[in-house]
């Protein structure tokens, strides 16, 4: 009997390519992080678990300093990325997450400005996000 790819398999090989894409412009998505102040920029929901389809944005979770401007940066970080990945991102700051999606020391630690180095829980809880990119540190 010939093997049949179903819609499960053949969307593990779309992640699989997706996950190659973002690897491939790692140097360019950390740059402009680093341009809009944005650090430990990481791939997180349905990219990062293998369940993106068509219509699915790329979800980044990142580190922005306390008292960030949404419009200097968040906003024009978005667009950049969406520009440079040719599809709808979302930038979402670490401290945004609910608690629930939290590590139980990172729930303590809400207000912090991005201080923990672990990953962060991804939108199901029990799954873990991987550090798709790491944390850049720029050079003198």
């Amino acid at each position: 009997m010939a093997r049949q790819d179903g819609p499960a398999e053949t969307m593990t090989g779309q992640s699989r390519m997706q996950l190659e894409q973002l690897h491939s412009k790692r140097q360019a998505i950390e740059a402009l992080g680093l341009k809009f102040g944005a650090k430990r920029i990481r791939v997180f929901g349905s990219v990062a678990r293998g369940e993106e389809n068509d219509r699915s944005d790329i979800a980044f979770l990142v580190c922005f300093p306390r008292g960030y401007d949404l419009f200097t940066q968040r906003l024009p970080l978005t667009e950049e990325l969406s520009l440079l990945l040719n599809r709808a991102v979302e930038v979402v700051p670490e401290h945004k997450l609910s608690r629930v999606h939290r590590t139980p020391r990172q729930a303590g630690n809400q207000g912090a400005a991005c201080t923990s180095p672990r990953s962060f829980h991804a939108s199901t809880p029990g799954a873990r996000v991987p550090p798709v990119f790491r944390e850049s540190t720029p050079t003198a």
